[in-house]
């Protein structure tokens, strides 16, 4: 399932002037959610309330959100928390599913406050030793080559606002690889990403952010070569990456600390587009 919010046609006019002075310098955020488990005196608990992920985000007003580690639909959630979050923070939205769980789906998703006026999704190559149908707790020598479970790369095309009367198209990517492969499968991964975003000659000014479960040493090098890399998360798992390179100018950069919301810290970026 991939899942795009729109507005009405006068509502992203609106939206596009009042952003207009100030849309040239974007505020960035990532954040693996562990499917909204928190930590709790049982270790991990998966909660029925999401309010506190919503202030949070809320409270660094970002402009862009990229999610990892989100169920949507599934019997746990039970009901579609992407546009729960959407419609909370009146933001856009696009999921980017990795594998069916249960009743729903597990994966990615971006949200925007500017409009998304295309989106494409893809599968990470993938094999499981059951085969086909399978998508996790893969066994040691498969999870060596592809990796412990499916994993998924998705983009969007955004319409950013850079004066009242002019509009440029930023692309965000967002991905969540694989913790387990090893080098030369985690390299796959990175190639596969900058191939199905077009990372390496970019249509538009372009972004990647995600859990690369990886530091920004050799496995991310297919990134690396075409990119310039942003920020790197403490524990070197959460990034961003600009495309091509010298496109966009870091103002900020920062690890935000979720407490109890996830095993992760949150990564919020600052930057401005370059003409």
């Amino acid at each position: 399932m991939s899942k795009i919010l729109i507005r009405t046609g006068a509502a992203v006019t609106a939206l596009l002037l009042s952003g207009a002075l100030s849309a040239q310098t974007l505020t960035l955020m990532d954040f693996n959610v562990r499917s909204f488990e928190v930590s709790n005196e049982s270790g991990q608990t998966l909660i029925e309330d999401i309010s506190d992920y919503i202030e949070f985000f809320r409270n660094q007003d970002p402009d862009i959100i990229t999610l990892n580690e989100f169920e949507n639909y599934t019997s746990r959630m039970g009901r579609d928390r992407m546009s729960e979050i959407a419609s909370a923070l009146d933001m856009y939205a696009y999921y980017i599913k990795s594998y069916p769980k249960d009743i729903g789906y597990y994966g990615n998703c971006i949200l925007s406050k500017y409009p998304i006026v295309n989106a494409s999704t893809k599968l990470i190559s993938y094999q499981h030793y059951k085969g086909e149908g399978n998508y996790q707790w893969n066994s040691d020598e498969y999870t060596d080559e592809w990796g412990a479970d499916q994993r998924s790369v998705g983009y969007v095309d955004i319409l950013i606002p850079t004066s009242e009367t002019e509009n440029v198209i930023v692309r965000v990517a967002c991905a969540h690889l694989d913790h387990l492969i090893f080098w030369d499968g985690k390299i796959r991964q990175c190639q596969e990403v900058v191939e199905f975003a077009s990372l390496g000659n970019p249509p538009y000014p372009a972004l990647l952010l995600g859990d690369m479960n990886e530091s920004s040493g050799t496995p991310m090098a297919p990134i690396i070569e075409v990119g310039d890399w942003i920020w790197e998360q403490n524990l070197n798992l959460d990034h961003c990456f600009g495309f091509p390179k010298g496109k966009w100018t870091v103002e900020s950069a920062e690890n935000v600390n979720a407490g109890v919301l996830s095993d992760h810290h949150a990564i919020k970026v600052v930057v401005t587009l370059n003409k």
